[in-house]
């Protein structure tokens, strides 16, 4: 998602790098071209409205800085309002007090799941010196079960997959093993989706509700 929308910015950006001055249609243009890149990269709708209202309202309500010329000045909104919209700050992580903690990752085809899988399971190694272990249920893309043992094997964690078309039953499986096993944290990898297809939609809860 993130690729997409800095390829998706930066074009627009370099549409207006050289303006000497913003119209209101140069604004409502890029604005348009922002909402377009945000809903195109699956931002819920009532978050883009969100988004583009409070940027608009910034352009055309702040004075611009003297030592920012108006491309710079738009640049500068739209980045504080993507932290904002992120969030400025760090939550940390959360560990059950009882059991292991278990992790859905979920999202777009595509977006990266599966080496961000890689990298927390790391991280949660490295840093907090965690047992991971980590469950291989996404049975719909070719090669996905492999891609993620190999790169497990080079950080040494466990992954548990089997030969079965059923995401669920897999997960569940899983995830009884290594509790069996003394894992800290359980990581599901899953296959990309949208939230428009419902029956991908109920397969992730389920593997939710049964683990």
């Amino acid at each position: 998602m993130f690729d997409l929308l800095t390829a998706k910015f930066e074009d627009l950006f370099y549409k207006i790098r050289n303006k000497g001055k913003l119209s209101p249609n140069d604004l409502d243009s890029a604005l348009r071209e922002i909402k377009l890149a945000l809903l195109e990269a699956d931002v819920n709708f009532k978050v883009v409205e969100e988004f583009i209202e409070n940027v608009k309202a910034k352009a055309t309500g702040e004075k611009i800085l003297e030592s920012l010329t108006p491309y710079q000045h738009v640049v500068k909104i739209v980045n504080e309002e993507i932290i904002r919209m992120l969030g400025s700050s760090s939550g940390g992580i959360s560990f059950a007090s009882r059991g292991p903690t278990i992790i859905m990752t979920v999202g777009l085809h595509g977006s990266g799941k599966t080496s961000s899988v890689i990298k927390l399971a790391n991280f949660l190694k490295t840093k907090f010196q965690k047992k991971v272990s980590v469950v291989a249920a996404d049975v719909y893309r070719p090669a996905a079960v492999l891609q993620l043992e190999d790169m497990a094997k080079n950080i040494d964690v466990d992954v548990y997959s089997e030969n079965n078309s059923d995401p669920v039953s897999i997960s569940v499986k899983g995830v009884e093993l290594f509790k069996k096993s003394g894992s800290d944290v359980i990581i599901i990898d899953t296959a990309g989706r949208l939230h428009i297809d419902e029956n991908m939609m109920n397969e992730i809860a389920n593997i939710r509700n049964k683990t």
